[in-house]
């Protein structure tokens, strides 16, 4: 057993003791099974946890039109749908599709409109955008 509890182990300490509460409860019981999870390393602080979400590569998604920016996005498809919504209205017996350079995942995305055998560009893509999280001097 850990001499001195952890902020991770005191954390889960907290959380258990407060799902244990019953007259029966033991603290000895759910300290002791805090404390081997520490010790197992099973347990995480949440400063670490906030530390890794922050080094965490970013990359939020623009849908646009003819490079007029429409939206930014989490996730691609969320970009897509944005860009299909207007897509389907200008042209609602397309299908629509997306291609993009499939050996380079930062590459836009441009969506496609399909009417017969005629497949033609739309003019609207999604195009990823990495985010820093901070400023690196020559950035500029």
């Amino acid at each position: 057993m850990t001499p001195s509890p952890t902020a991770a182990e005191r954390a889960a300490l907290r959380v258990a003791q407060a799902a244990a509460l019953t007259p029966a409860a033991s603290y000895d019981l759910v300290s002791s099974v805090v404390f081997a999870l520490g010790s197992a390393q099973l347990l995480q602080c949440p400063e670490s946890v906030a530390e890794a979400r922050a080094q965490a590569p970013l990359t939020v998604y623009r849908a646009e039109y003819d490079g007029i920016p429409l939206g930014l996005y989490t996730t691609p498809e969320a970009a897509r749908a944005h860009c299909e919504a207007y897509g389907r209205r200008e042209q609602p017996r397309a299908v629509l599709d997306w291609i993009a350079d499939e050996e380079d995942q930062e590459s836009p995305h441009e969506m496609v409109a399909q009417v017969g055998d005629e497949e033609t560009l739309t003019g609207y893509v999604v195009t990823p955008l990495p985010v820093a999280t901070a400023f690196a001097d020559g950035d500029e």
